[in-house]
Order: C-alpha cells, then sequence, then structure tokens
C-alpha cells in the first residue's frame, strides 16, 4: 500500500499515514472542520486509535483541524482488515448541543465574545478560546434561548447581529470572521499550459431564498396589519426603519426580520445588509477539484475565505474572483492528491449588495462575476 504523507492524524503525540482514502474539509459556513480516514491494518494488530481521542490532522503538515475521533468502525474478515475513522474539531459540541431557556447568558449589553464563553462555561468547555480581532461592540438586545435549538443556532444568531461569522482556526478555538480580501497569485484555468489546472467543476444557481427587498420593522407594529389592509401603503413605509434590496431578485419577492426597539439605528442597517448578502451567497455557487494541495504560486496550503482567480471556459466563467467558502483536501491510492474547492460572489458575507452592471445581452450579472446564460441566452435577471 502506497503509503500517504501529507495527510497524517495525529494522536497522543504520534501521526499515522498509509491511509488508502482520505477527506479533510474546512469552511467558514459552520462552526466546526470534518474528516475521514480509511484504509487496511495488518491481521492479528490492534489499531492504537479510538473513540473519543483527541486529534489532530494534518495537511502538508500543516494543522487544520483539532479535535476529537468521533465514528470507528473496523470490518475483519478472512482476507482484509479495514478501518475507517470520522471527526469534527472540538467545537463540535455546540453544533450537537441543545439548549434549556434557563441557559445563564451574560447580562446585556454584552459583547458576542463574552455570550461565547458564557455558553462554552456553561458546557463545561473553557479550553476553547474565542478570538474577536474586530472588538466588537456590544450587544443590547436579547436573544431567547428556545428548547431543542442547538448552542451554535444561538451564537450564529448573536453573531449576525455584528455581521461577523463564526468558524474555528486550526488550533481548534472560535475566531470570528469577516469575508476575506487576500487574494491567490495562482489563477486556476482548463488550460494545462497556464497557471493551475481545473480537473472538473459544477456551477448551481438557487434563488428560492433569496429576496427582492430586505425589511426591519418596529418592534411595536403588527405583522398581520401587512397583510390585512390595515395599513396604508404611507403608514407602511413610515414603519419600516431599515431596508436594503437585492435588485437581480423579483420584485414581489419581500422579507421581513424581526428587530428589537433597544437596536441603534446603524446596527439595523447593517443587520438588513448582511441577511440580503448572506443569503446571496447561498445561491450562486461554483466548485472545482484543482490537483495538489498548495496553490502553484503562493505557499501553503488552499484555504477557506480567500480570493481566487478563475478562468473556466467551459463553465462559462471568465476572469472571475471568487471567494473561496470551503476547502476540502482528498487523498486516494487511485486518484491521488485532489483539492475540492467551494467559491462564492466575493462580496458575499460583507455589509454592501453590488448593484448590477449593465451586461452583454448573453450574460447574467452576479456581483464581481459574470457567467453566460445557459438556458435562454435573453440577458434577463436570474
Amino acid at each position: 500500500m502506497e503509503l500517504v504523507t501529507d495527510i497524517q492524524i495525529e494522536v497522543n503525540g504520534i501521526r499515522y499515514t498509509g491511509w488508502e482514502s482520505v477527506s479533510v474539509t474546512k469552511t467558514i459556513e459552520t462552526l466546526c472542520g470534518s474528516f475521514e480516514f480509511d484504509g487496511s491494518f495488518t491481521k492479528g494488530k490492534t489499531f492504537p486509535v479510538k473513540v473519543n481521542d483527541e486529534c489532530k490532522i494534518y495537511v502538508n503538515d500543516t494543522a487544520v483541524v483539532n479535535g476529537y475521533v468521533e465514528t470507528l468502525k473496523v470490518s475483519i474478515d478472512a482476507s482484509t482488515h479495514r478501518l475507517s475513522i470520522s471527526g469534527r474539531d472540538r467545537t463540535c459540541d455546540l453544533v450537537d448541543n441543545t439548549l434549556s431557556p434557563a441557559i445563564p447568558l451574560p447580562k446585556l449589553p454584552a459583547t458576542v465574545k463574552q455570550i461565547i464563553e458564557k455558553v462554552l462555561q456553561f458546557y463545561g468547555m473553557t479550553n476553547i478560546k474565542v478570538i474577536d480581532p474586530y472588538n466588537l461592540a456590544p450587544i443590547k438586545e436579547v436573544i431567547t434561548a428556545e428548547l431543542g435549538q442547538t448552542a451554535e443556532d444561538l451564537i450564529q444568531q448573536y453573531a449576525s447581529k455584528r455581521n461577523v461569522l463564526i468558524t474555528t482556526n486550526n488550533d481548534g478555538d472560535i475566531v470570528f470572521q469577516r469575508a476575506g480580501t487576500d487574494i491567490y497569485k495562482t489563477i486556476l484555468t482548463r488550460n494545462k499550459k497556464d497557471y493551475q489546472v481545473i480537473k472538473g467543476s459544477d456551477m448551481s444557481f438557487d434563488n428560492t431564498k433569496r429576496f427582492h427587498e430586505y425589511r426591519i420593522t418596529d418592534q411595536g407594529n403588527s405583522m398581520s396589519d401587512y397583510y390585512i389592509g390595515n395599513q396604508s401603503t404611507t403608514k407602511q413605509n413610515s414603519d419600516v426603519s431599515a431596508k436594503d434590496f437585492d435588485e437581480e431578485i423579483r420584485k414581489t419577492r419581500i422579507y421581513y426580520l424581526s428587530s428589537d426597539d433597544t437596536s441603534e439605528d446603524e446596527d439595523v442597517k447593517k443587520r438588513v445588509k448582511w441577511e440580503g448578502n448572506f443569503r446571496r451567497a447561498q445561491s450562486v455557487v461554483y466548485e472545482c477539484d484543482v490537483v495538489g494541495f498548495k496553490p502553484l504560486l503562493d505557499n501553503g496550503i488552499w484555504l477557506p475565505n480567500k480570493l481566487v482567480r478563475i478562468d473556466d471556459v467551459e463553465s462559462n466563467i471568465t476572469n472571475a474572483t471568487l471567494l473561496i467558502s470551503s476547502v476540502t483536501f482528498k487523498k486516494d491510492n487511485n486518484e491521488g492528491s485532489i483539492t475540492h474547492l467551494k467559491c462564492v460572489p466575493q462580496d458575499s458575507f460583507t455589509l454592501q449588495l453590488n448593484k448590477p452592471k449593465k451586461q452583454k445581452s448573453d450574460e447574467l450579472d452576479f456581483g464581481k462575476f459574470y457567467v453566460k446564460d445557459l438556458s435562454s441566452g435573453d440577458g434577463n435577471n436570474a
């Protein structure tokens, strides 16, 4: 069996190699990364990795996951002895644990960092740090923990009020992030003579969660009034405390967000912009596979929350600059080393929805990059 040395799992200070297939994912869209390892072992020997073991995952000697082995499957018959293990970052308990409405949150106003630290303390997870590089302002409005809601859901709700993503760093600590601005020198292309080669790609469009107008209304207004005709158009508009528009979506789609009368005007405006862009980020996704784990012209390995330029003519994407939202490193004895990149418009997770630019009749506008209409070519907005 070919030894795999560039993706390794470390348990109790020992790194294990020789896996026949490996997959490791890091993303800015969820709280923790994940991993899967599969391989064979010698008959009569016990593999020294157990469920609940603490572990670290290394890609090209760079730590990317610090967490736990959560599942282990051993298959043994006369000819094969196989082992499969998987797990996630040590923040996985926040993803799984459900809340009690009586969870003791700090007295408001409090920062998102203080709120998360209180949740971690409640679960006895004080070994996880919370890193706030933005020194975010305190939150004034209360979000009530609901029975059955996960801890991740609760803290993500608080984080959205300050327009930040909650992810884990390579040490398994919680860190706040906003859309990255660093761009790789490496350009991805189908042309084998230029830059790094795209092996395969997928493009998807889904506007089911996008709206033309996002509105936050005053807390005291009854939402039913908007639907039974008790208020005039003038009154409705005066009750809207903040709104933002996604001009790529038809005007009949409107989304109302809840508000609190303690919210600052500027915070409310940022909140409504964030909602629109976050939903847009989920609607346009480009995914591709490239050879190896390292960007050809850059140091280190591929990482999420960085920008990359893509020239994929076969997918009708030309001179695109996209934000990498997720990275999956894969290696097996048949395919070799592959990095799977999930990319979204580069202004996703920011506060500004780009205004549509004038486009050619065979192109659709998606913020900072363009793709040709694969269906009708009539130039209508998606």
